[in-house]
């Protein structure tokens, strides 16, 4: 394991990097808010959503906190919406 990998498990070095770029619109894609997200009808909807957002208030982040458990929990039917997002 590097050490980018175990500062971005500790949760550590996302939200530093969010607070240096605070100037630019951020869009979170946790599972939380992909999961309640009220206006869409599934996930995959709500991924698609915040991904039309970002793209509106560009330039922008999307952050993906705890990818690897995001990675893990996420359907594969999710994998096309992030790898053809354009």
């Amino acid at each position: 394991m590097n050490i980018l990998t175990t500062l971005v498990q500790q949760d550590h070095l996302g939200p530093a990097v969010l607070h240096e770029l605070e100037k630019f619109p951020v869009h979170s894609l946790g599972l939380p808010s992909l999961l309640s997200d009220p206006s869409a009808k599934t996930p995959e909807e709500a991924l698609v959503h915040i991904f039309s957002e970002a793209r509106r208030t560009t330039p922008s982040i999307l952050y993906l906190p705890q990818f690897d458990v995001w990675w893990e929990t996420v359907s594969v039917s999710w994998f096309p919406v992030i790898i053809y997002a354009k």
